[in-house]
């Protein structure tokens, strides 16, 4: 939409162009549901400028999920994507918020502050899932993603740059997208070594003790946000 508008294109052509393209960018990749959940998410953003209306991401991610779960309210039970993917983003969007309110008197040291909050809120918010349907509890989440979650924005960028300079010529997309493949084999090989780190996760063997430890996960984190808010916001 911003380059379009660029060009001076109407903001009515703008959206329908832009809606068109999250379409097409939720076909390209598979229509998973966390790509779906973005694409309505998206769409949400685009209406909202379109109608010159405020946009809540909050209201956005509730409308997204009814919205797939009229479609298919089978995915609640048979597609755990769907689960980790609106927890994530709900993580993100209610207990980020605190958590940097209350840490705003820590160091940042770059974006290492930033990327260890956002992967506590939505860790936090995803864990009684891996618990209970995955039965283990991953303890290197904060190493891994420090390590390459700020990797990931630049590799998106190099590789659609790739896939542009590729439609003129084999030659340059290979040069366009190497930026992209250093990028990626960065992650792979960190994932690499620290899946192979004994110990590194925590596994619940019991369907019982899974669901137990799950629903008790997901009471605490419940209780955490809800203090956090009483501390940062004591007045709401």
């Amino acid at each position: 939409s911003a380059f379009l508008g660029f060009f001076m294109v109407s903001r009515r052509v703008s959206f329908w162009i832009a809606s068109v393209f999250l379409v097409l960018f939720a076909l390209l990749t598979g229509g998973s549901a966390s790509v779906v959940r973005a694409a309505c998410m998206g769409f949400l953003v685009i209406l909202a400028q379109h109608a010159s209306r405020m946009y809540s991401a909050r209201i956005a991610i509730a409308l997204a999920g009814a919205f797939m779960l009229f479609q298919n309210p089978f995915l609640l039970r048979h597609d755990v994507g769907f689960l980790l993917s609106f927890l994530a983003t709900a993580g993100l969007l209610m207990l980020y918020p605190l958590l940097e309110e209350y840490a705003e008197h820590l160091p940042k040291f770059g974006p290492v502050k930033e990327v260890m909050l956002q992967t506590l809120s939505a860790q936090a918010f995803v864990l009684p899932v891996l618990i209970v349907v995955f039965g283990t509890v991953p303890l290197l989440f904060l190493v891994s993603n420090v390590l390459i979650l700020p990797t990931i924005p630049p590799t998106m960028f190099f590789s659609f740059v790739g896939g542009l300079a590729g439609i003129a010529s084999e030659t340059l997309g290979r040069i366009a997208a190497f930026p992209a493949q250093a990028l990626l084999s960065w992650q792979l090989g960190v994932v690499d070594v620290l899946v192979k780190i004994p110990h590194a996760q925590v596994i619940f063997i019991s369907p019982a003790l899974r669901w137990a430890l799950g629903i008790g996960t997901a009471a605490l984190i419940g209780w955490v946000t809800w203090k956090l808010k009483q501390i940062t916001h004591p007045n709401t």
